[in-house]
């Protein structure tokens, strides 16, 4: 679809966990997005997108990370439980540091 890549599996060790700290768990479930890594060196944003027509969300991510945006297409339901899981995680490595 539109020449972008496209996957059908994605391993949570792929997702830089510091990405996700600047994104709300609202805002990438709602605009189906989730930030997977971002070269610095050539300032590239790779986003994972269940939707590639969210064309202003997109722009937004660009925005919020200070870098061009490179999308990967992964199917919805994917997406959403990828999301879900790694914001899971998130939460419950937080709570455990607030243990300690």
């Amino acid at each position: 679809q539109f020449g972008l890549d496209c996957v059908e599996k994605v391993e949570e060790r792929e997702i830089d966990d510091a990405l996700i700290e600047q994104l709300p768990l609202g805002y990438s479930k709602d605009n189906l997005v989730l930030p997977k890594s971002l070269d610095r060196d050539l300032d590239v944003l790779h986003v994972l997108a269940g939707d590639p027509l969210r064309v202003l969300d997109i722009d937004d991510l660009s925005r919020i990370y200070n870098a061009e945006v490179e999308i990967t297409l992964v199917p919805a339901d994917l997406l959403l439980e990828l999301v879900n899981r790694i914001y899971s995680k998130r939460i419950k490595d937080v709570d455990l540091e607030k243990k300690q």
